[in-house]
């Protein structure tokens, strides 16, 4: 793979949290690699690619960046967490969608994106009536 995804910290000077997203880009030059960073007090876990269906290019010959990278967004300051949706080749520019959850999520949620497993939406709605965060 020329791609990866992955965590980044705000400061390369001292310790701290994982807040943005990084691509790093394998390649010699590396001209793919982008940074994004939120507010000092939002913390972006885990990043996971998604790839775009068809692709852009119309078939196999899509590019390996063609796609979406998803995560969850801890707002520290608000208590309240976002699924983040980012172009997987134009992370630099910040997420094209947010969505807002109803409570938070703990930040370092781990995740997978498994496009055959999609619940129903009964099974969606009876899992929310369940959940302590109503």
């Amino acid at each position: 793979h020329r791609y990866a995804y992955c965590a980044a910290v705000a400061s390369t000077a001292r310790a701290g949290p994982a807040q943005g997203l990084a691509k790093v880009d394998a390649a010699e030059d590396a001209s793919g690699s982008q940074t994004w960073m939120p507010e000092p007090h939002q913390f972006l876990g885990e990043a996971l690619f998604v790839p775009r269906c068809s692709g852009r290019g119309g078939g196999a010959e899509a590019e390996e960046d063609d796609g979406y990278v998803v995560g969850l967004l801890f707002d520290g300051r608000a208590r309240r967490s976002e699924l983040l949706v980012f172009d997987a080749q134009r992370v630099a520019e910040g997420p094209i969608c947010r969505a807002a959850l109803r409570g938070q999520l703990p930040h370092g949620l781990h995740g997978c994106w498994a496009p055959d497993l999609v619940p129903s939406q009964e099974a969606v709605d009876a899992a929310w009536r369940a959940s302590p965060l109503q």
